[in-house]
């Protein structure tokens, strides 16, 4: 039995057999480049005898596990998954906002609020018309394919492959400070179009958040094994046990979050430029999952 690699543009086959009967099976297995094999992996044809041929995928590789990313001993339960950015800034140097006229109070309101999304709304709306527009050429959409909507400081792109919202708000922490809120939730098929994706977003997601049921997490529990990472692989462990939140910093990089009084699981790293990476630093690091994810990959 002869084993002969196929590349996405030729199927070269050498063997004792006749040449016009290889020309045949090269013909026969050109339909192979249109069958979406994973990520450009390789295919094989197995050719057993003149004329007749099987193919066997290759399994892509594994993606190594990060030396902190034993992490089975959580249990995770996907409520909610995606990639978020955030950005923040100063009220006052907004388009719109007259420092003769306007003033910044103390605390939020919902009125203050309503005035800084205000602010924010064009620029809002300009950004989601400039990726509706991209997102067409770049992932040859259709606008019956291809959802948008935007208005009064938020906006949304809605297509098979993801759904991207963009929320403007005055920071409920901070008064003075405006916050825009990014997400990308990365659906079922994703993958299949990911060099397209990562030209579209780039690197404006900083984490990957994983809104999770946290009902059944101990707090101390989870210290005492961060606390345990922390001592065998390095790196640094921050809690805050008023609000149940735990910060661990990998040596590598890789910051990992767990807010059990809010529910959330996040993952980031400051280096990542795409989405792409975003989501394999995060699967490096592998949870117990209670249920199915598109992002996050079980612990073994």
């Amino acid at each position: 039995m002869i084993q002969k690699q196929m590349t996405s543009e030729t199927a070269v086959f050498a063997s004792d057999h006749h040449f016009e009967e290889n020309q045949q099976i090269a013909t026969k297995c050109q339909s192979v480049k249109h069958t979406g094999v994973t990520r450009g992996l390789p295919t094989y044809a197995i050719i057993a005898q003149s004329n007749t041929f099987q193919i066997r995928h290759v399994p892509e590789p594994k993606l190594p596990i990060a030396e902190a990313g034993d992490l089975s001993p959580v249990k995770v339960t996907p409520r909610d998954e995606y990639l978020e950015g955030r950005e923040d800034g100063k009220v006052r140097i907004l388009d719109g906002f007259d420092k003769q006229r306007h003033k910044i109070f103390p605390i939020v309101t919902a009125r203050t609020n309503e005035f800084v999304r205000g602010l924010l709304a064009s620029q809002i709306d300009d950004e989601i018309g400039g990726l509706y527009r991209e997102a067409k050429k770049t992932l040859n959409l259709s606008p019956r394919n291809l959802a948008m909507d935007s208005g009064h400081g938020n906006g949304n792109l809605d297509c098979s492959y993801f759904r991207f919202s963009i929320e403007g708000q005055q920071d409920p922490d901070d008064a003075g400070q405006y916050l825009i809120v990014r997400r990308l939730e990365l659906r079922e098929g994703w993958e299949d179009r990911e060099e397209e994706i990562d030209q579209l977003f780039g690197s404006i997601f900083d984490s990957l958040v994983v809104e999770i049921d946290s009902d059944g997490m101990k707090f101390d529990t989870l210290v005492e094994l961060f606390e345990g990472i922390e001592s065998a692989h390095g790196g640094n462990l921050d809690e805050d046990r008023r609000s149940k939140r735990i910060e661990y910093a990998a040596a590598d990089g890789t910051g990992i979050t767990i807010d059990v009084g809010a529910g959330r699981l996040a993952l980031s790293k400051p280096s990542t430029s795409s989405c792409s990476e975003l989501v394999d630093v995060a699967r490096e690091y592998r949870f117990t999952l209670d249920g199915p994810s598109r992002l996050l990959l079980a612990s073994a």
